[in-house]
């Protein structure tokens, strides 16, 4: 390989310094050309013994398992900055939704994926931690509203939100 890169800087240099010093005119042009097609040969000089050898494919060239891999870490870090941020903007979407009237109303969202590879929201829980429906208010299903407002909001279907409640 250091040969191969050894070998096109050379004809690079070769070709620069011919070029400095060669006068203007048909010649030059003529001259210009050879050296174009000497740079040619070099850079495909590895290439054709792999053709004879029998040792190229181009499946091998564009084989989409050679050399790409998933970096699961990363992957892990950016679905779990993707789904705080979804958190925060479920509650704040619930927060400030009139109808429900939860500002006094102590929750958290929490997210779940089908996998780590591609980021599909699998499961939502709406997690209470006080009383949702007070005594002295007139009884409405919450729970539904909630559900409702977060598949509005998400597009996740309602049979995958779940609303807990704990006291």
């Amino acid at each position: 390989m250091n040969a191969y890169v050894l070998s096109i800087i050379s004809a690079v240099l070769i070709t620069s310094i011919s070029a400095i010093i060669m006068p203007e005119g048909k010649i030059a042009k003529y001259v210009k050309g050879i050296y174009a097609f000497i740079m040619l040969l070099i850079i495909i000089s590895p290439v054709v013994p792999m053709i004879k050898n029998g040792d190229f494919s181009f499946q091998s060239v564009f084989n989409k398992d050679s050399d790409y891999k998933l970096d699961k870490g990363y992957l892990d870090y950016i679905y779990s900055k993707k789904i705080e941020n979804d958190e925060a903007e479920i509650y704040h979407y619930l927060i400030n939704n009139e109808e429900l009237n939860l500002k006094k109303t102590p929750f958290y969202i929490e997210i779940f994926i089908k996998n780590s590879d591609i980021y599909e929201i699998s499961k939502i829980n709406v997690n209470f931690s006080g009383e949702v429906i007070n005594g002295n208010e007139e009884h409405i299903n919450i729970v539904n509203k909630i559900k409702q407002a977060v598949k509005d909001f998400t597009g996740v279907d309602e049979d995958n939100i779940f609303i807990n409640e704990y006291v």
